[in-house]
């Protein structure tokens, strides 16, 4: 009789939402630290429940941002660190074609390093904005492809440099000249900071433009990778 009533039993959907959030709550109380899902089952959940997996891409993508320093601050991230699995593996004849294909996204050539079921792509050029990393693996039915790129460096120099070099140099002749001109503290000290202003924003802006350009041009690499293994495996 309880069954039959739970069959015939029918949920408007904003209680629908309140069931299976009040579900999600329990569930975390429940097995606390015990659950822990990959990119894959993300995606196939979302494709259970009618949501585009692209979508669970793109907020995992958001989560990653967040986490990986993205830094208001510096106007851009201080490391990108990218992860995508695909269902399938592939064989080493494979690695040769992704290695072309992640050559062609970076626009150089790179150190490359070769395993039985993964291979690692590098870039030894330290200087704008920094070593960038590509590994993929396969292996347990699945290929991940990770991605980290540290610009930690390149923020060192660009903002010790601009800050040290413009501002050092033309914060004290404009504080002097300002005080020549009006005699006055306080006029001379906002424009001894309005230069030390304008010269972070300036460092902030090329930093930022060029991280988030390595940002995305990382995620395009992940992108492609990620179709040429699909193709390779028929999503198995």
């Amino acid at each position: 009789m309880a069954e039959h009533a739970r069959e015939g039993r029918r949920f408007a959907e904003d209680e629908v939402a309140e069931i299976f959030r009040r579900a999600s709550d329990l569930q975390k109380k429940t097995h606390q630290g015990q659950m822990a899902l990959s990119a894959v089952e993300l995606e196939r959940i979302a494709a259970e429940a009618g949501i585009d997996p692209s979508q669970v891409r793109a907020a995992i993508a958001e989560m990653d941002a967040k986490r990986s320093g993205r830094g208001a601050l510096l106007g851009g991230p201080l490391e990108v660190r990218l992860e995508r699995v695909v269902p399938g593996e592939i064989a080493k004849e494979m690695f040769e074609p992704l290695i072309d294909e992640i050559r062609a996204a970076m626009g150089e050539i790179g150190q490359v390093a070769v395993l039985e079921r993964s291979f690692t792509w590098s870039s030894p050029h330290r200087g704008t904005p920094g070593p960038a990393e590509i590994i993929v693996s396969s292996r347990d039915g699945q290929t991940t492809i990770r991605v980290n790129s540290r610009h930690g460096q390149f923020a060192g120099g660009m903002f010790g440099g601009l800050m040290g070099g413009l501002a050092g140099g033309f914060t004290p002749m404009t504080v002097a000249l300002t005080w020549q001109a009006a005699h006055s503290p306080l006029l001379s000290v906002a424009a001894g900071l309005g230069v030390v202003g304008a010269v972070y924003g300036l460092a902030r802006t090329i930093f930022g433009t060029v991280t988030r350009k390595r940002e995305a041009m990382l995620r395009e690499v992940v992108e492609r990778l990620a179709a040429a293994v699909e193709k390779h495996t028929g999503g198995r």
